[in-house]
This record gives structure tokens, C-alpha cells and sequence, in this order.
């Protein structure tokens, strides 16, 4: 359990053994405290991935001089555009 707390950011909080110590409250705000972590978490990888998507939408509409601009041809350019939006 240690592991999977430490894999989404939450070092310090207390192991399986000490969990039976902790009250209600305690757990609650533990509890909650995971969600938050794991919500920003979720929101900011959301971000990356509509980032990434218009980009590519824009990416599409870029005339030869544009990505000649960039130092692309069309070929050079197409792998990048079709790639789904969750690919870096």
C-alpha cells in the first residue's frame, strides 16, 4: 500500500499498520487528501492532452511555407499530426 501512496505523491502518509490508529477524521482527511492529489493529478494530464491535440489540429492546416518555415516538408510533418493526442 506504501508503494502505490508514494507512486502518486503522497510520501508521509502513515502505512497499513498505522491506519487502524487513525480516527475518523484522521481518515477522512487522508481520504480526501488522495482524491485532491489524484483530481490535479488527472486535470493537468488533461491539459497536456488538449495541448497536444489542438496542436496537431493546427498543425494540419500549416501551408508548404509554413513548415518550410519550420524546416519540414509535409512528409516530414505527417507522423507528428496523425499521432493520437495521448502520444508525446
Amino acid at each position: 500500500m506504501n508503494e502505490s501512496i508514494e507512486r502518486i505523491g503522497l510520501a508521509g502518509t502513515p502505512d497499513s499498520a498505522s491506519l487502524g490508529q487513525l480516527s475518523s477524521r484522521e481518515l477522512w482527511r487522508l481520504g480526501w487528501r488522495i482524491v485532491r492529489t489524484l483530481a490535479r493529478r488527472c486535470g493537468s494530464r488533461v491539459r497536456v492532452w488538449q495541448t497536444r491535440a489542438r496542436d496537431r489540429r493546427l498543425m494540419q492546416r500549416f501551408t508548404e511555407r509554413d513548415l518550410r518555415d519550420m524546416g519540414l516538408t509535409r512528409s516530414q510533418a505527417r507522423p507528428e499530426r496523425v499521432k493520437p493526442f495521448w502520444r508525446s
